[in-house]
């Protein structure tokens, strides 16, 4: 069956045409805010290899470490972008502003970051 489910990353497209080609290993982000909004799908899907192969080999954790169970009812519900700096397919280096949301049972949440990425090789990863 297809999915047809708006992707998690908060564009305005289906999962099949936005994130899953990133999480597929069939293309990579071209910017940092679009590493990081296939990030954030990563950990709405919980693909711990997506985010593990996306995160900078000087930061990374162990696959023990990350882990997706958090309180009873724990989801992420949407991401909003606050601001970009760099990270355009020109550079090696960006910074990305963004809050996630979630909710725990019926009670909202949010997370707010600022997150660095490098780019090595030709390839975005969030540090």
């Amino acid at each position: 069956m297809v999915d047809t489910s708006k992707c998690p990353c908060g564009n305005d497209k289906h999962y099949k045409e936005c994130c899953e080609k990133f999480h597929q290993g069939e293309a990579s982000p071209e910017t940092a805010e679009i590493l990081m909004r296939s990030r954030f799908s990563a950990y709405v899907k919980k693909n711990k290899n997506y985010l593990l192969e996306t995160w900078h080999s000087s930061s990374r954790p162990k696959p023990e470490e990350l882990e997706f169970e958090g309180p009873m009812g724990f989801r992420w519900t949407h991401l909003t972008v606050v601001k970009t700096e760099e990270g355009k397919e020109s550079d090696d280096k960006g910074k990305v502003e963004f809050v996630a949301h979630y909710k725990v049972g019926p009670k909202a949440g949010q997370m707010q970051e600022d997150s660095n990425f490098v780019k090595e090789n030709g390839k975005w990863y969030y540090c």
